[in-house]
């Protein structure tokens, strides 16, 4: 990206090629060039929003979407439509469904690879026997997140119905057990913090730490739903989270901002990322693969989804350089959104009530994006 002033933009010859191969935006006393490059650098791709578990925190929980898995169709036409795009890398199986549950999932991680991309899948472990793992293990898949939000059975099986955590714990292992020095599999937990299950945040750290798992992923809570509210832990004191997780040195661990600060990032346009929902349509991060409610510090909003286009009717790299997508991730980079969240007017104001617009005119709008704040974090 480049700026030049709008005295010289006279000198440049803008013709049809360079409007073809560039976007320009307009910012007053000066222009804005971006170059369109096919530069996606990571796929999050959402197999399925079914779910073999029921938790109290789901999104589902808030949401009138369907409940489905992608097709056949759909997913053929993603893995001849990857070719295209010369930078990407990491494939990772994902969104808000048990990736497990889609029948074609495990031939799916072995065409990833095949292909020479790295293969990530968060799971909620379940479904992970001893079968799945080594199969993974053998097409030397690169990473593996469990979803666990307590290491106890009592709190586990109240946060997550249908859930045994004595079957899960022992696919942990299993899977741990089965890698070898050759195998380059990263095995992570995911983590998401609350009121009711910070005190176990230790017990999780040493249970990784015992089972020779390589890291560790702390998010926050967002609620979708109204029984939620107050299970947040936003503004709590950071550097007792630190303190839990520094005595485990053998271990990488991230983990989310805990106050609202005026820094913002959004992770999946830092890291050139996409996401295609169950339905084949592109959408530029998870916050906006669905339709649902969320509680904002206590406040209800309806979130919308929002896409650049369907893989079933467009290609992914055109949709890619889509100049409106362009520009999209240019706002976010720039921080060219209000902040709501933490405005004066915010208690009065009628724009906040949902995410397709903003005070500054952006659609769709970040401006009151928790993830955005890096108070919520994803794999």
């Amino acid at each position: 990206m480049i700026r030049i002033d709008s005295n010289l933009r006279k000198s440049i010859d803008i013709n049809d090629d360079f409007k073809e191969n560039n976007v320009i935006i307009n910012e007053g006393d000066s222009f804005r060039i971006i170059p369109k490059k096919l530069d996606l650098k990571k796929l999050y791709i959402e197999l399925t929003t079914k779910c073999n578990f029921d938790c109290i925190t789901c999104i589902r929980n808030s949401w009138s979407d369907s409940i489905d898995i992608m097709s056949s169709d759909t997913i053929d036409k993603i893995f001849e439509q990857i070719v295209e795009l010369p930078e990407l890398e990491t494939i990772h199986f994902g969104g808000f469904g048990e990736p497990l549950t889609h029948p074609e999932f495990l031939e799916l991680a072995k065409k990833v690879k095949a292909k020479g991309y790295r293969g990530e899948v968060i799971t909620n472990g379940q479904l992970l026997d001893q079968k799945t793992a080594k199969k993974l293990i053998d097409i030397d898949f690169d990473k593996i997140i469990f979803s666990i939000d307590a290491p106890k059975k009592e709190t586990l099986e109240s946060i997550r119905k249908n859930a045994d955590i004595d079957m899960i714990l022992n696919n942990i292992k299993n899977l741990s057990d089965l890698r070898t020095s050759k195998s380059n599999l990263d095995i992570w937990l995911e983590f998401v913090a609350m009121k009711s299950n910070i005190d176990q945040l230790d017990d999780l750290l040493k249970m990784a730490n015992k089972l020779n798992l390589d890291g560790v992923l702390i998010t926050n809570l967002i609620p979708y739903t109204e029984d939620m509210v107050g299970e947040e832990l936003y503004d709590t004191d950071e550097e007792e989270i630190k303190s839990r997780i520094g005595g485990y040195v053998s271990l990488h661990t991230s983990y989310p901002e805990m106050k609202l600060r005026t820094d913002r990032k959004c992770n999946f346009i830092e890291n050139r990322s996409a996401s295609i929902n169950w339905k084949g349509e592109v959408v530029p991060c998870y916050p906006l693969l669905h339709n649902y409610q969320v509680y904002i510090y206590g406040r209800c909003r309806d979130n919308k989804s929002y896409n650049y286009g369907n893989v079933n009717h467009k290609h992914l790299k055109d949709i890619w350089q889509q100049e409106d997508y362009i520009r999209f991730r240019s706002r976010v980079k720039q921080g060219d959104f209000p902040s709501c969240t933490d405005c004066k007017y915010v208690d009065g104001c009628s724009m906040v009530e949902d995410n397709s617009l903003d005070c500054w005119g952006n659609q769709p709008t970040c401006a009151d994006c928790l993830w955005y704040r890096q108070l919520i974090v994803c794999p």
